[in-house]
């Protein structure tokens, strides 16, 4: 899937497109972030998901108090990654009006015992988070 678009990928046979490497582990993450905790019937651990809809109909200004906990908690299981940094910003078409979401960008590395010390830190995955609310 394209993390930007949210589109599925296609091969020249039109199969789906496999990923692998940091592009494998960025769509784990995304995944992670956008399905809700303990809505997936075979995740018996409960691990799976984030809990970052409780942040809708929220003020953006609380919304990213909690929203980096959120992220983090939600990530904690994937002992593959370490997350450096989370950056929230606010997102506005017009400076004038107050922002009505907010755009989380994760930074992330492989995990040093995985043979992720070559790579100081891989793409961002970015995710939006429409909180509703002024």
């Amino acid at each position: 899937m394209d993390l930007h678009t949210g589109d599925w990928i296609f091969t020249g046979n039109r199969d789906y497109a496999g990923v692998t490497g940091t592009a494998l582990i960025a769509q784990r993450i995304h995944t992670r972030l956008v399905i809700e905790r303990g809505s997936f019937i075979y995740d018996r651990t409960g691990e799976l998901g984030s809990h970052l809809r409780s942040l809708l109909s929220m003020p953006v200004p609380k919304g990213k108090v909690l929203a980096e906990g959120i992220i983090r908690e939600a990530l904690e299981p994937m002992r593959d990654i370490i997350v450096s940094e989370i950056v929230l910003q606010d997102v506005t078409d017009d400076p004038d009006i107050p922002p009505t979401s907010i755009k989380a960008i994760i930074f992330w590395a492989p995990a040093p015992d995985i043979g992720g010390g070559f790579i100081d830190v891989a793409t961002p995955v970015t995710i939006n988070l429409n909180l509703g609310v002024v």
